[in-house]
């Protein structure tokens, strides 16, 4: 038998189930042929049961007319119901072993969870094996009996889902690479794993039969079905409302959350917190991930966060978001440029775009050459912004600054080709123009000339740094002479213009200040360990190799100071 998501609210459905197959009952029977069964199988067990037979007949919807059941009330009655059925689990077992199973407790009903509870007490000492499954958040009274024993049913790893989805799809070698994203998305999940499988086919990605299929189209992104997120949002729906609120919270947080930043957000008094969290661990929605030096959590499966975060009106959401950027800031006020990237990702979905921005270009410049994909990704997002932000001095000088450092990565071949180059160039321009920054202008026209020596035009890079350095020297700005300069000896250099590339640099090391402020160094050292470089290798090239080497070791030192 098995209970059903709708069945919490009709009495004994599971149990009804259950004994009708036992008496072998089907939809064809008639009431007459079904109380023949029941009698049959009855007296044959033992015929002391007679006497039942009135009872069981109106308990299993097939009342006989001529054998009216005596007016009981409800509770007496229901006793004579269970000494029947436990009565009828004994005799069963002396006659030979059975396997009973009971698919699905959680949505079993109140009544139904009594007679459940007598039919474990009639397997004591009997041959009778019961099987139940259940998801974690079931739990009763009868878990307590020496002879109960519980078997978790753990998600499949991922050879298992590999084996499971050659099974369902077969072993063609287009489709070899998907059970380990499949794996990742479902948390080893054998359900959503055949959910997304189907969907798969469904949306045209594979073609075949089972067992042979074959990847048609590549797959940008694993969907998550509308099944399963019926199936999970029917259970984030049933928690009691502190525990749904909590776990919504949490998933707006992530799928991997520290407990202190949960508790500012959720604002719930400490124990209420602890006992949330604790059924929410019962229920298996979240794991402990490590208890020092603080309690972490995660949820046990990606899909479930998405779900959960996808269950809450969007500007609830937006408030969470909002209040958990808010925490963070307060709990890490030491580590910020750490948590600049979540801070931006929180302010953005908040729908505070100007904060957003602002984080966006803190977390880019903090991971600098690092990881120059995710410096990309940085810059990339406050241009995207740009069109939410106020159009004021501040959102422009946002703006340019991404253009200018979006060029930056060109040239090292990461991000932009040159028509996106070009596309930069006259957006920064256009911004710089909005607020009349001279330097800007010079700023972004340096920056993309070197992005044209990045496709092999050198002529065009030593044209644009030979009209910049100049420009640069008429405007009263320390920092762009000192970037003008590393440009020209740069552009110089590379044109094969060795002395003049040696003049620029040394005069540049006589004039360049060490105090640039790092956020100003376009190719990520010091415009004074830039120069120093080239007039080293200028150096060399011309001969002085002594001289040249104790200038490379002046640069060393220069890169050695500034951490780069």
């Amino acid at each position: 038998a098995s209970a059903v998501a709708h069945g919490r609210n009709i009495p004994f459905l599971p149990i009804l189930e259950l004994y009708r197959a036992y008496f072998g009952i089907t939809q064809q029977d008639d009431e007459r042929a079904a109380r023949e069964k029941i009698a049959g199988r009855m007296v044959l067990l033992d015929h002391h049961f007679a006497d039942a037979l009135p009872l069981l007949f109106d308990f299993l919807g097939v009342p006989d007319p001529q054998r009216l059941v005596p007016r009981l009330d409800p509770e007496a009655r229901q006793r004579q119901l269970l000494g029947i059925l436990r009565q009828v689990i004994q005799s069963v077992s002396e006659e030979q072993p059975t396997i009973t199973l009971i698919e699905d407790l959680h949505w079993m009903d109140t009544a139904s969870g009594e007679f459940l509870a007598q039919m474990v007490d009639a397997r004591a000492d009997s041959r009778n094996l019961l099987l139940l499954n259940f998801r974690p958040e079931y739990h009763a009274d009868w878990m307590q009996k020496s002879w109960y024993r519980q078997i978790p049913l753990t998600p499949l790893g991922l050879e298992a889902i590999a084996e499971l989805l050659t099974d369902l799809l077969g072993d063609d070698p287009s489709i070899a690479g998907l059970a380990a994203p499949i794996h990742a998305r479902t948390a080893g999940n054998p359900f959503f794993t055949e959910e997304i499988a189907q969907t798969l086919i469904e949306s045209g990605h594979l073609e075949g039969e089972r067992g042979a299929y074959r990847l048609v189209t590549p797959v940008e992104r694993l969907e998550v079905p509308a099944t399963v997120q019926a199936v999970l949002a029917a259970r984030v729906d049933r928690l009691p409302e502190r525990e749904k609120r909590l776990l919504q919270v949490a998933s707006v947080i992530g799928k991997d959350f520290a407990e202190p930043l949960l508790a500012k957000v959720a604002d719930l008094a400490t124990e209420d917190l602890k006992a949330s969290l604790a059924a929410l661990r019962r229920a298996e929605f979240l794991l402990e991930q490590s208890i020092y030096p603080i309690i972490e959590y995660a949820f046990k499966h990606p899909l479930t966060q998405e779900v959960a975060l996808g269950s809450q009106l969007k500007e609830n959401r937006k408030a969470v978001h909002a209040a958990v950027a808010r925490a963070i800031e307060q709990q890490h006020r030491e580590h910020l440029d750490e948590q600049a990237a979540l801070l931006a990702h929180h302010c953005e979905e908040a729908g505070d775009a100007l904060a957003a921005a602002h984080w966006h270009r803190r977390a880019a410049e903090w991971v600098g050459l690092a990881d120059m994909n995710a410096a990309t990704y940085h810059w990339g997002r406050i241009r995207a912004l740009l069109p939410m932000l106020p159009g004021d001095a501040e959102a422009a000088r946002l703006g340019i600054a991404a253009c200018t450092q979006l060029l930056n990565w060109s040239w090292r071949g990461v991000g932009a080709g040159l028509d996106e180059a070009q596309a930069l160039l006259a957006e920064g321009h256009a911004l710089a123009s909005a607020i009349d920054d001279r330097s800007a202008h010079l700023s972004l026209s340096m920056v993309h000339g070197r992005t044209l020596l990045g496709i092999g035009d050198t002529a065009a890079y030593l044209e644009s740094a030979t009209l910049s350095h100049p420009a640069a020297l008429e405007i009263d700005d320390v920092a762009l002479q000192a970037n003008a300069c590393g440009y020209l000896t740069d552009a110089l250099f590379w044109a094969g213009r060795i002395p003049e590339s040696l003049r620029m640099a040394e005069d540049g090391t006589a004039r360049i200040p060490r105090d640039i402020p790092s956020t100003q160094w376009p190719i990520g050292v010091s415009p004074t360990a830039w120069v120093s470089f080239w007039r080293g290798c200028a150096l060399c090239w011309m001969g002085r190799m002594e001289e040249g080497f104790e200038e490379f070791g002046r640069c060393r030192r220069f890169c050695e100071e500034d951490g780069t």
